[in-house]
Formats: C-alpha cells, sequence, structure tokens
C-alpha cells in the first residue's frame, strides 16, 4: 500500500477493531510504523519488547485492518516482512457508543477527514510558504435547498475548471473543504 493510497483518517465503527487498538503495546507498533515501514524486529526493536511479543499484536492489528503487508524483501534465505500502517491516523466514531439504535451518518467520518486534513497542514514544516489559508463564514445566510446545492454547484465547477485548465508551475495544491448545512435553529433569546 502507497502513501499516496492510504487515508488520513481511518474511522473506527467497529467495536472490535476500538478494542484490538486500545492495546498499549498496539499503539506503540502503531507509532513505529507511522514512521516507516517495519519488520516485527526492527519494531520489537524500536520499543524495547521481545519479537515473538510483536509478532502476535502485529498479527492482530493486521487481522482487523489497522495494518498491512507493504513488502517483502529477500536477504539471503530469509524473506523480511514490511508492515504499514493503513491510514496516517485512526478515530472513534462518536457515535459508537450512542445509546440509540440510529446507524452512524457518513458524514462524521468526512467531518474527521476534513479535521485530519487541516491538522495536518498546520503541522508542515516551517518552510512551507503557506499552511492554511483559512476563510471562516458564521452561520447566517438564508437559502433554499435548492439555492444551497446551486451554491455548491457552483463552486465545485469553479475548481474543477481551475484543475483541468493545467498545472502552473508556481502553483500549490491546496484542499477545499467546504460544507453547506441548515443551521440549527437559534437559542432561546437569539435573533434569527
Amino acid at each position: 500500500m502507497s502513501t499516496e493510497q492510504k487515508p488520513a483518517v481511518l474511522v473506527l465503527a467497529d467495536l472490535e477493531k476500538v478494542r484490538v487498538l486500545a492495546e498499549p503495546m498496539r499503539l506503540s507498533i502503531l507509532r513505529v510504523l507511522h514512521q516507516q515501514p517495519a519488520t516485527v524486529k526492527q519494531i520489537a526493536d524500536a520499543v524495547g519488547a521481545v519479537a515473538g511479543r510483536i509478532h502476535y499484536h502485529v498479527k492482530e492489528l493486521e487481522r482487523h485492518g489497522l495494518i498491512v503487508l507493504s513488502s517483502r524483501q529477500e536477504k539471503g534465505s530469509i524473506i523480511e516482512k514490511y508492515y504499514t500502517t493503513t491510514a496516517d491516523s485512526y478515530a472513534v466514531d462518536p457515535l459508537l457508543f450512542a445509546l440509540t439504535d440510529e446507524p452512524p451518518p457518513t458524514y462524521l467520518a468526512t467531518a474527521e477527514r476534513v479535521r485530519a486534513g487541516f491538522v495536518a497542514a498546520h503541522r508542515q514544516p516551517a518552510g512551507v510558504e503557506e499552511r492554511v489559508i483559512e476563510a471562516h463564514i458564521e452561520e447566517g445566510f438564508r437559502l433554499t435547498a435548492a439555492q444551497a446545492r446551486e451554491l455548491l454547484s457552483f463552486i465545485t465547477a469553479t475548481l474543477e475548471d481551475q484543475r483541468s485548465s493545467g498545472r502552473k508551475p508556481t502553483a500549490s495544491r491546496y484542499t477545499v473543504a467546504l460544507l453547506v448545512y441548515p443551521s440549527p435553529p437559534p437559542a432561546l433569546g437569539r435573533d434569527s
């Protein structure tokens, strides 16, 4: 699995995966693998544990889709297996522990991807000219549902035009996160 295929955030909506991830040794293993792919022996050396113990935890993480075998390298008569994480970070779906039977909405995963991308942009090295260009517009637009869809279509079409017009050598790559949603009713005593 290449880093380009790796999602920024894997939202865990399965209690069993959360249980597997909650073990401290497994979190240590994920931290090592987040830096670069590694073998069981390399992981064991990095966390100061016995390779047999690490092997068990690696197999559990792999079985639950939290890490994958990324490559095999032949060293003499030995084949070294390198593992890597399946995401840059993992988050627990907040509705996993909800007390209702309603299914978790997909917009939580979208919001988490936006949050993770925003955090990653802020963690860029100091030499990066622009980290985040932020525009926060408070709620208050009054639109019909059709107007909201039209606004979103206009912005999407504009961005697609930019993408298809070709790459400029001096242009930097940006991610745009735009969420258009109806505002909740105002609290009592607040202007509407």
